[in-house]
């Protein structure tokens, strides 16, 4: 199983990568972030195996 975090902006496109992803016995959505900020924060503590992440997402300049 491999646990995936989605980082987006657009709330609509988070559920729809999770709607989507949640079909699969491979891939479990564990963690969103809505911005860069959160989901740096956010990845120091849940460790995913995969980060989805919204590259032009406001405030990230990684």
């Amino acid at each position: 199983m491999l646990n995936l975090m989605v980082a987006d902006d657009h709330p609509l496109v988070r559920s729809g990568v999770r709607a989507t992803l949640s079909q699969s016995e491979e891939i479990k959505v564990i963690a969103e972030a809505h911005d860069f900020t959160e989901a740096v924060e956010m990845l120091g503590k849940i460790k995913p195996d995969i980060l989805l992440l919204d590259v032009e997402m406001p405030g990230g300049k990684a």
